[in-house]
């Protein structure tokens, strides 16, 4: 299946102006200030179990949107817009994906997506107070052309102290993230790889990423290496390897 992807400049989420339609009140200490944050560690969160928001944009027909670090596992967030198209489920996980570190999901839009300047996810009824900590709108979304490998590493942060005998003390921090080594091989997709490596600089400008498009595994990654190498080989094959880092969602959410 296909590598999906989006630039930064294609996540319209940062510049949007976000307010609730109907629902729970958005707690004061967790505002939706924190949506136009590029940071998925800070939630917004509502005083109630189910709620309806609205990110309202330039009209923009987005191709696909996403829910980091949710609390809302195993639901289905409906998304709607002022334009007609058809409501969408957009499903959180049940469980922790393939090691991710936040309950996280993502819904393709591109047969269905309509113009519009007004986007609704209406959450329904959680366990606990609704939390998340980003809706990504994004306005384009990109296929990987490329042929690779990918090696995947999983970070769990833990506390460590020693006895004066040296005995191990300590435990989980709680907190976890991802890495992604990829080798890649093809000349004709090194200009858009090019592309989106100028345009990611550090966990600032994050990305988009979904290894494999029927997966519901979505990640905001970002490069932690300043600089890549690449390798012509061929006419037709250059070699080069990179690093992709998933942002940490922080501690768990209940």
């Amino acid at each position: 299946m296909a590598t999906l992807y989006c630039l930064p400049s294609d996540i319209l989420t940062y510049a949007a102006a976000w307010s609730r339609v109907s629902g729970a009140n958005v707690v004061a200490a967790f505002p939706f200030a924190n949506q136009n944050d590029v940071r998925i560690d800070l939630v917004t969160k509502f005083d109630g179990t189910a709620v309806k928001v609205r990110g309202t944009i330039a009209s923009t027909a987005i191709q696909a949107a996403a829910i980091f670090n949710s609390n809302g596992r195993g639901l289905n967030i409906a998304v709607t817009n002022n334009n007609s198209m058809a409501s969408q489920n957009l499903p959180i996980s049940t469980t922790f994906p393939a090691g991710s570190p936040g309950i996280h999901g993502w819904k393709d839009l591109r047969t269905v997506t309509t113009a519009a300047t007004q986007w609704d996810f209406d959450f329904p009824t959680h366990q606990t107070n609704v939390t998340f900590g980003k809706i990504y709108l994004i306005g384009t979304l990109r296929t990987m052309p490329l042929r690779w490998s990918v090696r995947m590493r999983e970070i769990r942060k833990t506390r460590v102290q020693r006895t004066g005998a040296g005995v191990p003390l300590g435990g989980k921090k709680h907190v976890r993230w991802r890495e992604l080594t990829a080798k890649l091989s093809r000349e004709s997709a090194r200009g858009d790889y090019t592309t989106l490596r100028r345009a990611s600089a550090g966990p600032l400008e994050p990305f988009f990423f979904v290894l494999e498009e029927g997966v519901n595994d979505p990640m905001p990654v970002w490069f932690p290496q300043e600089d890549w190498t690449h390798n012509r080989e061929t006419p037709l094959r250059t070699e080069w390897t990179d690093l992709l880092e998933e942002l940490s969602s922080g501690n768990p959410l209940s």
